[in-house]
């Protein structure tokens, strides 16, 4: 009884505290404080959001956070960059007694960490906020555990894409990628196009008799070991990485294996995607491109954030273009969560905050300038709205952005979500797999032997499917 009596305290407060309003904001984002009396106002409120990404996503949420005292004079946020090893730094902040407020985090961290009470459960919350409407959201975006409870909602929607440099295509003669999901070339069509685009160093491309796969100075294709690269190509492929009941390994078996090993022999049969040993030199995405270390690329759309920068500062003329096919088209939607860390003293706050990141009339800048993509479905199907942040002219989004990143968005089947979502025990699963495919990404196995000799491990600690990646009841 104390519990239900104390969430309902604090569910009124919550909107209290988004009626009474300091200065106004967007109807996700705005709110004020809880007066102390008299006209002492709101007392001070200092939060920390903890975040990942590059210098630049650094820049573009410390202005973010910056809009949002803006509003909230009486609230000052430290917006804290954490590089790398982020669950770790956060996990000791934790036990030290120091943890953040809100912040980001992967989502299968926090659907785990749920289960520890390190995540505040949101589900009275959004239940109970008038201003919070499911329907209103483009996807399902919600971390949900098994109980019902959600832990969390993306940053953004971000969708995985084709990017590549235009003066390399031009001057090789090779019509651009296609922009549209019904003329998505398909596997072999994307390997002959990656072979005119892999050049050694003498200027030989990787069809011409006299290649040197030894002496490769520019790459064709670029699909990096991480798993939310390689997985869309095993959905288009009609795979999976588990079964529907959560219990089997299905990323051994046809048709997953098959299109990973298809991924494999784009390192070690074409030689026009590097080996891990190369791939250590190899930049990120923007200076790949513009130093033509390699002309197409497999990532994220958060990646035009840095794209449009090195577009304007340097030149870069780089397109996007929809991803290969294997099978049916299919291309995967990601977006670590954003969460409120159970031991912070200000909740009300901290989901004020959570809903202003989700809607760019609160904070347009984040949205426009390539980062994310948004959650809202308004900003997809009203054209004046889809333009203020994707519109023509933009350098982070460039032509054909509409028919690569938001009509897939609205054609059934296409877009899946990525397996963060639903593989319960993810990080057990990916601790055995991720080995198992070096072995393939190094050319010492094949990829049904790499992952055949693991199936019996990975099968050990599969524990199911979280309600993840379906829409909220």
């Amino acid at each position: 009884m104390k519990k239900i009596f104390g969430s309902l305290l604090l569910i009124v407060f919550v909107f209290a505290l988004s009626a009474c309003g300091d200065g106004g904001g967007a109807a996700a984002g705005g709110g004020g404080g809880a007066a102390t009396g008299g006209d002492a106002g709101p007392d001070p409120v200092h939060m920390v959001f903890t975040f990942w990404g590059s210098p630049i996503e650094r820049t573009a949420v410390e202005s973010m956070m910056a809009a949002f005292t803006a509003i909230h004079p009486h609230v000052t946020i430290d917006p804290q960059h954490i590089a790398a090893d982020y669950d770790v730094v956060i996990r000791t902040r934790i036990a030290a007694g120091e943890p953040p407020d809100i912040g980001y985090l992967g989502g299968q961290t926090a659907l785990e960490w749920a289960q520890d009470g390190i995540i505040v459960d949101l589900y009275e919350l959004i239940a109970a906020d008038p201003h919070f409407h499911i329907d209103d959201f483009m996807a399902p975006v919600f971390y949900r555990t098994m109980d019902g409870s959600i832990v969390g909602f993306n940053s953004a929607l971000e969708k995985f894409a084709l990017f590549y440099n235009i003066d390399m295509f031009e001057a090789a003669g090779i019509p651009r990628p296609p922009k549209r999901v019904q003329d998505a070339w398909t596997w072999d069509e994307m390997l002959n196009v990656a072979k005119r685009l892999t050049f050694d160093r003498s200027g030989n491309n990787a069809h011409d008799p006299g290649f040197n796969s030894d002496d490769v100075v520019t790459f064709g294709m670029n699909v990096g070991p991480w798993w939310g690269q390689w997985m869309n190509f095993v959905f288009s492929a009609g795979g999976d990485i588990i079964d529907e009941a959560g219990t089997r390994f299905t990323l051994a078996d046809s048709p997953a294996v098959d299109a990973l090993q298809l991924v494999a022999d784009l390192i070690h049969v074409h030689h026009v995607n590097p080996t891990p040993a190369q791939r250590q030199v190899v930049p990120a995405p923007a200076i790949a491109l513009l130093t033509e270390q390699v002309a197409m690329t497999v990532d994220g759309q958060w990646v035009l954030l840095d794209l449009g920068v090195a577009a304007v500062e340097d030149g870069l003329n780089y397109g996007v273009a929809v991803l290969p096919r294997i099978g049916e088209y299919r291309s995967s939607f990601i977006g670590g969560a954003t969460v409120i860390f159970a031991d912070t003293p200000n909740i009300p706050y901290a989901y004020e905050l959570l809903k202003f990141t989700s809607d760019p009339s609160a904070y347009m800048e984040i949205f426009s300038n390539g980062l994310w993509m948004p959650l809202l479905r308004e900003w997809y199907v009203d054209d004046a709205k889809f333009e203020q942040w994707a519109g023509e002219g933009n350098p982070a989004r460039p032509e054909g952005y509409d028919t690569v990143f938001r009509d897939p968005l609205f054609m059934d089947g296409v877009v899946v979500p990525v397996i963060e979502y639903y593989l319960v025990n993810m990080h057990d699963v990916l601790n055995i797999v991720n080995p198992a495919l070096d072995r393939a990404w190094l050319g010492e196995v094949s990829v049904a032997e790499a992952l055949n000799d693991v199936r019996s491990d990975v099968e050990a600690v599969l524990g199911g499917r979280w309600p993840g990646g379906v829409w909220l009841d």
